[in-house]
């Protein structure tokens, strides 16, 4: 989905990359493989660097989202 091809979407795509930055990012450029919550543990994050899952992916989304919109 291209964002100029769809311009309401825009609130909710910021919304989301604004959520994952805050939530997902735990050092600068790593993201979080995976957020699950466990009863009795709370969140349980891997934070295992998957550079062909995890990180390509989450950095084609941003960099996409920032092209457009920078």
């Amino acid at each position: 989905m291209l964002l100029a091809d769809h311009p309401e979407h825009k609130q909710s795509i910021e919304k989301t990359v604004d959520w994952v930055i805050k939530n997902m990012e735990y050092k600068e450029g790593e993201y979080t493989y995976l957020i699950n919550k466990v009863p009795l543990i709370g969140r349980w994050r891997i934070n295992v660097p998957m550079i062909r899952w995890g990180q390509a992916w989450m950095f084609r989304a941003l960099s996409e989202f920032y092209s457009k919109t920078c």
